[in-house]
């Protein structure tokens, strides 16, 4: 019995090696798929190349049965399975009558043309099984239409995308995890239909009852691994994102929750933003693209912590293909040095998540549309990064309508961003609050277009940058009930002093008030003057009569305005 036993393993291995060998994948089924009735199908009919045909072979989960649709009985291999080996008797020569019923049916129900169809067989092969027919098609498409809710558009958006879900079970699949996540996670409906459209693969692909399934990372382990408190807290973050589920707990979310963490010095909240966010693998994206910063670039740890905070998609971003193009483009055609990079990237790291194409239209508009000079655009790419991602319609329409409505010609605007590149953010205002901000100011100022072009567009452009409601209309209207004897010119050219700020802005206007007005403090002198506080770069200095009138905060200046 044993020595019979011993035989039979024998001649089982040696015929599964020979089998093995002799029906690789590619070798078996080369000639069926591009000469048999099904493959001859896939190429005239559907309109697939030979080359996508071959590649079938090459997706190892489901080539056996693939092989039954393809290959003729007598040369299909020995498939492993429920402990034995068969190969399937089916003539797949008679599939071809049914492919033409599942694609006429499709076409009719769900408007997919025979092409399309075709994209979908190519992701997803066993479309082409015997299982797929009309009856089968009809019960998915009715549950996506009816218990989903899903228009026809967003229908061929999910099927398009995911077309295996024409395959799976409604009773055992599809229902069951629609079930999950409107009971267990709490998601209404639309919430889980906009979710689906969007691309969140997990509500269809994770299993719910495999080991480390949908059921169990949900509870605890998801919400200790991003350290929240409790399974609610890991809930609304999966209604927010239900991506995460298809992270893996000890190979994806842990390790980079303790590298965010340690290593970039994120809080535990900033981790678990990231962590949701953005998909990519701790080797493969986060910590290199991290390292990129600090080694090539020259960032401090605290300047790359800030930069990454800004903008923490740049872990989602691949180093060869879209980072590291970046920075040869601003070295080479730019001219700047790295350590010009990592100024420019410290205060707007979103440059990096942009075209190159992008990029290099953006620097072409400047230097030949506004035909600045090469030192003014490495300054504006430098200091004022912004600019580059602001679309060039945004840039054009808003020079247009400066020049239609006010006169504005090029070339001083050109001198105008010369002598202040911080006027490329006027540009970057979107047209219509533009729009509005000009008119107010008409409105309050009183000035002649003349006026309003001379005096705010070409001297003090940065004037339009700060927030109409929340920066210059309280400033001025305060003024005016201080009663202080200021024009509307000289106000103008007191914000282009830099004095935006709310402590700056009391500091130096407040005192001068009191200084000319002294029955206003009856008590004691006011206590001696701070030095002026100076700003770097091109910047007109305060008058030396408001700088000599700088005093003391402003809460003690409330309160003696309060007591006269």
């Amino acid at each position: 019995e044993v020595g019979t036993a011993h035989l039979a393993r024998k001649q089982r291995g040696e015929k599964y090696a020979g089998l093995r060998r002799l029906a690789t994948r590619e070798g078996m089924l080369r000639a069926p798929l591009l000469r048999g009735a099904v493959g001859r199908f896939c190429l005239e009919e559907l309109g697939l190349s030979e080359a996508e045909l071959l590649e079938f072979p090459r997706r190892p989960s489901s080539w056996p049965r693939q092989a039954n649709l393809f290959v003729p009985a007598a040369e299909r291999p020995w498939v492993r399975h429920a402990g034995g080996f068969f190969r399937s008797e089916r003539d797949p020569e008679g599939d071809v009558d049914r492919l033409f019923e599942v694609v006429d049916f499709l076409e009719e129900a769900a408007g997919f043309t025979p092409r399309e169809f075709g994209r979908m067989v190519y992701r997803a092969p066993l479309l082409l099984q015997t299982s797929v027919t009309r009856e089968r098609l009809q019960v998915n498409l009715d549950f996506f239409r009816g218990e989903v809710g899903c228009s026809e558009e967003e229908l061929r958006t999910v099927l398009l995308r995911w077309p295996y879900l024409l395959m799976s079970s409604v009773e055992k699949n599809l229902r069951p995890k629609l079930q999950f996540y409107i009971e267990e996670i709490g998601m209404d409906l639309p919430t889980y239909r906009s979710k689906l459209v969007g691309g969140a693969s997990a509500l269809v692909t994770r299993s719910l009852h495999n080991p480390g399934g949908l059921g169990e990372r949900v509870g605890w382990q998801l919400a200790e691994a991003l350290g929240l408190p409790g399974p609610a807290a890991a809930k609304a973050y999966v209604r927010r994102n239900p991506q995460i589920l298809s992270y893996s707990l000890t190979k994806n979310i842990r390790p980079k929750m303790a590298f965010l963490i340690d290593e970039i010095g994120f809080s535990q909240k900033q981790a678990t933003y990231v962590v949701v966010n953005c998909g990519a693998s701790l080797e493969g994206s986060l910590r290199p693209n991290a390292d990129l910063l600090v080694r090539r670039l020259g960032l401090s740890r605290e300047a790359r912590r800030k930069a990454l905070l800004g903008y923490p998609f740049f872990f989602n971003l691949s180093l060869e293909g879209q980072i590291l193009p970046k920075i040869r483009f601003f070295e080479s055609e730019v001219g700047l040095t790295r350590a010009e990079i990592g100024k420019m990237i410290t205060k707007e790291l979103g440059i990096m998540g942009l075209k190159l194409d992008s990029l290099k239209s953006k620097v072409n508009f400047l230097r030949n549309t506004l035909r600045l000079p090469e030192e003014k655009v490495k300054t504006i790419c430098t200091s004022y990064p912004r600019t580059l991602t602001t679309s060039i319609n945004t840039l054009t329409e808003t020079i247009e309508f400066l020049e239609q409505t006010y006169g504005v010609t090029s070339e001083k605007w050109v001198a105008a961003i010369s002598t202040r590149p911080s006027a490329m953010n006027v540009l970057r205002i979107t047209l219509e609050l533009l729009k509005k901000k000009l008119h107010a100011l008409h409105t309050i100022s009183g000035f002649t277009k003349e006026e309003m072009r001379d005096v705010v567009l070409y001297q003090s452009p940065q004037f339009l940058i700060p927030s109409l409601e929340n920066g210059i209309l309280p400033r001025w209207e305060f003024i005016q009930d201080l009663g202080i004897d200021m024009s509307f010119r000289e106000f103008v050219r007191f914000y282009r002093s830099g004095l935006f700020g709310d402590d700056h802005f009391l500091r130096a206007l407040l005192p001068a008030h009191y200084l000319s007005n002294p029955d206003l403090v009856p008590d004691a002198q006011l206590p001696p003057l701070p030095p002026p506080r100076r700003r770097k770069g091109n910047i007109e200095r305060v008058p030396a009569a408001r700088a000599r009138a700088r005093t003391a905060p402003a809460a003690e200046v409330r309160r003696r305005r309060a007591r006269a």
